[in-house]
């Protein structure tokens, strides 16, 4: 389905989807959310094939800055914030930022710092690009009292729920409003199966107070974790960005770029090291990408204490999500150690440098039986990635060692085009080599 776009004043405007359906009293009642909430997105494509992935509760900013999720490039007309698009409860609204030159939606000038509700297929045009917007799924209008709201172990007057964001295998994570606050969040909720299992349960709750350990801003924050009456959900950073994931949609990341993630992950592989935690399930779906240029890592639904009470490893059954980027040693339900992280970064660099869609979870291929890597990069950079996918573990590069690798290559094969991360944030110069207990 694509879309179009309306004027103010149009049915969309006046309250009515053209493409989607939408529920007034969905988009207007705090905290409440219908029955069947679907996972609604809207994907922004560019004649050059480029595309992002607008979920509901995200907004993407629109400009020349290379800090725009949304970055246009080569155009004297384009402003370096030029304007932002956000996916709401009640629709799609694009807002012009002051631009020199304008927004227009189907030939029309946008009033500037004026939200505007956009859809149906009709083109935007920035400068000299045209971005063209599709949309998915749709807002159920059914029991505006509904289980989504009932799921979740939150006041109503603390959180209002904004729309699904994603639907995995051990739960559903949503957008939401802290009210108080007034900062969007990422609520994820345990599925009720498994938060009535007290094992399942208490693993989740282990996971997310492991995640809450590690201080970066290479890493997704946890706010939050609540439970009530067998119910389990995770409060955190909303990341206003397409995931990297989304990304492959568009075919391989440019090397330099891909070198910029693996740079910033392993400063967050370094930082979850630092508090003893081993993530296990690092894929391009657990990478996001903030609009400041920087890649955070999410989803520690698999983390696990390098250390624990009992000093038993968890066997591979017990993990939830993909394998496919999973080290070989995990199959056999050895001891994660750092190593298994370092090897499930190597494997996703791989697979963002040759494009394609992510392995589904269970088909238990990996990404590197899909395709070489490509013939046009840097030697060193091959042989890192070679390096990370090593079967033996003790033979892969240390994680403390692999941020200045990256950094490294970038900056002897590709001119920079950002600030470096340590420029960016507020990082620590020096940092205590972690402790590996392969090592012990």
């Amino acid at each position: 389905m694509e879309w179009t776009s309306a004027r103010a004043g149009s049915a969309f405007a006046r309250g009515g989807w053209l493409g989607l359906r939408q529920n007034s009293t969905f988009a207007s009642v705090r905290g409440r959310v219908g029955a069947r909430v679907s996972t609604v997105t809207v994907e922004l494509v560019l004649a050059d094939g480029r595309s992002w992935t607008l979920r509901t509760g995200q907004s993407f900013l629109i400009g020349r800055s290379p800090k725009n999720t949304v970055h246009l490039t080569g155009d004297g007309l384009v402003s370096r914030r030029h304007a932002v698009i956000e996916l709401r409860r009640g629709g799609l609204y694009l807002t012009d930022l002051g631009s020199q030159n304008g927004t227009f939606v189907d030939g029309e000038r946008l009033t500037p710092h004026v939200a505007t509700p956009v859809h149906a297929a009709r083109k935007v045009q920035i400068g000299e690009h045209v971005l063209s917007l599709r949309a998915s799924g749709a807002f159920d209008d059914d029991e505006v009292e509904t289980q989504a709201r009932r799921k979740l172990p939150l006041p109503e007057d603390e959180f209002a729920l904004l729309g699904k964001i994603a639907d995995g295998l051990t739960g559903v994570v949503y957008a939401a409003e802290q009210i108080l606050l007034r900062r969007k969040v990422a609520i994820k909720v345990l599925r009720s199966e498994l938060a009535r299992d007290e094992p399942t349960r208490q693993r989740f709750l282990r996971q997310a107070w492991l995640a809450a350990q590690i201080q970066s801003p290479y890493v997704v924050e946890v706010y939050d974790v609540r439970t009530e009456r067998e119910q389990a959900c995770l409060v955190m950073e909303l990341v206003q960005g397409p995931s990297a994931r989304d990304r492959l949609r568009a075919g391989p990341l440019p090397p330099a770029e891909v070198l910029r993630i693996g740079e910033d992950i392993a400063r967050a592989l370094q930082a979850a090291a630092e508090a003893g935690v081993v993530h296990r399930s690092i894929s391009p779906s657990a990478i996001l990408l903030h609009p400041s240029g920087i890649a955070k890592l999410s989803d520690f639904g698999n983390a696990k204490a390098i250390v624990t009470s009992t000093g038993e490893a968890t066997p591979l059954r017990q993990l939830f999500g993909t394998t496919a980027y999973a080290a070989p040693e995990l199959a056999r339900a050895a001891e994660a150690t750092l190593a298994v992280d370092v090897y499930g970064l190597g494997a996703t660099l791989h697979h963002l440098l040759c494009g394609g869609e992510e392995s589904p979870a269970d088909d238990g291929l990996s990404p590197l039986s899909r395709c070489p890597l490509p013939a046009s990069l840097p030697t060193e950079l091959e042989q890192l990635i070679e390096a990370m996918l090593r079967d033996d573990p003790a033979e892969r590069p240390r994680v403390d060692s692999l941020p200045d690798l990256f950094r490294s290559v970038r900056l002897r094969h590709y001119r920079p085009d950002r600030a470096s991360s340590q420029a960016m944030v507020s990082e620590t110069t020096h940092r205590r080599r972690p402790r590996d207990p392969a090592e012990d």
